[in-house]
């Protein structure tokens, strides 16, 4: 099965102050299709962990081998930062559309897949407006159109719905599962926020303090739609709880 698997991770940085010990070593394996989030508090190296998945870093030590694209091809992976990343020149639309542009697909194909994607996150009313005229919810629900049109083996998220209210961040963790489940693709999404990991993930990794090292893993089996006033919910939520108190005790 193809899966994505990092092996004896380590990222050190170099800097005029000295080096920093930022990640490691971390090995896990993501089946293909599942739902890993990567918890932690902050500074504990989960960026980190995901830009050298993306190949944004170089590891000092280990490897990540990823699952294989459809027909073997080299995979795809999408990105969604913590802020939306979109070009701020561009309409909805156009931030879309750009990676199928990019990738080569003519001019009605593309716009077939972007006006689909627009219904799909819920914008279809908003494809002519800019960036900076939408909500922070809406801009990254833009963002992570951007990233699904181009049906990705693999999308990593980094911390994507930190910045917004609760009540926004909650709707977001509903399409995005929704969205996952439709379109199987192997998602790694970094958050500090407990209570997001338990409704979101199918697993959950928790990295200590820096550097970043596995001290915690959890399978999640709750069932959909997932409800977080649930007696189950609560039970991972507080364990999980305890696991992070532990963390701070001993730092």
């Amino acid at each position: 099965m193809r899966r994505l698997t990092v092996s004896d991770l380590s990222v050190t940085y170099r800097e005029a102050s000295g080096d920093v010990h930022a990640l490691g070593p971390v090995s896990f394996q993501v089946e293909a299709g599942d739902f890993l989030c990567v918890l932690g508090p902050t500074g504990c190296g989960k960026t980190t962990l995901l830009r050298t998945i993306a190949g944004l870093e170089t590891p000092d030590t280990g490897r990540v081998a990823l699952p294989a694209g459809a027909d073997g091809r080299e995979p795809v992976i999408g990105y969604v930062y913590q802020q939306g990343a979109l070009f701020p020149w561009m309409t909805v639309r156009s931030n879309i559309e750009f990676p199928l542009r990019a990738a080569g697909m003519n001019r009605s194909a593309r716009r077939e897949e972007v006006e689909t994607m627009l219904g799909t996150v819920g914008l279809s009313a908003f494809g002519d407006t800019y960036p900076h005229q939408l909500s922070g919810g809406m801009q990254q629900r833009a963002a992570l159109a951007r990233c699904l049109v181009m049906r990705p083996d693999l999308l990593l998220m980094d911390e994507p719905f930190s910045s917004l209210d609760a009540r926004t961040s909650q709707e977001l963790q509903n399409s995005l599962r929704d969205l996952w489940k439709k379109a199987s693709t192997t998602v790694v999404f970094v958050t500090h926020n407990i209570e997001e990991a338990v409704y979101l993930a199918e697993k959950v990794v928790v990295l200590g303090h820096r550097p970043g090292q596995i001290v915690r893993r959890e399978t999640i089996q709750l069932p959909d739609p997932r409800s977080r006033l649930s007696g189950p919910f609560t039970d991972y939520l507080v364990s999980l709880r305890q696991t992070f108190e532990s963390l701070v005790l001993e730092h």
